[in-house]
C-alpha cells in the first residue's frame, strides 16, 4: 500500500519525501518539500503509525 504525501496548500501539487529525520525513540519527522514552490513541511509522527499495521490490530 502507498502511503500519501501532504499536499502543498498554496500551490495544490503533493508534496515529496525528502528526508526522515528520527528524533526520539518515539517519533520520527518525515520533511516533505513541494516542487514548485520549496516550502517544506514537517509532520512528527509516531514509530509504527502506519496504515497496514492499524489494519492488523483492529
Amino acid at each position: 500500500m502507498e502511503i500519501p504525501t501532504p499536499m502543498c496548500r498554496a500551490c495544490g501539487v503533493d508534496r515529496e519525501l525528502v528526508e526522515i529525520e528520527h528524533a526520539n525513540a518515539s517519533f520520527d519527522v518525515p520533511h516533505y518539500r513541494c516542487p514548485s514552490c520549496n516550502n517544506v513541511l514537517r509532520l512528527a509522527v509516531r514509530q509504527g503509525d502506519t496504515p497496514e499495521q492499524s489494519e492488523s490490530c483492529g
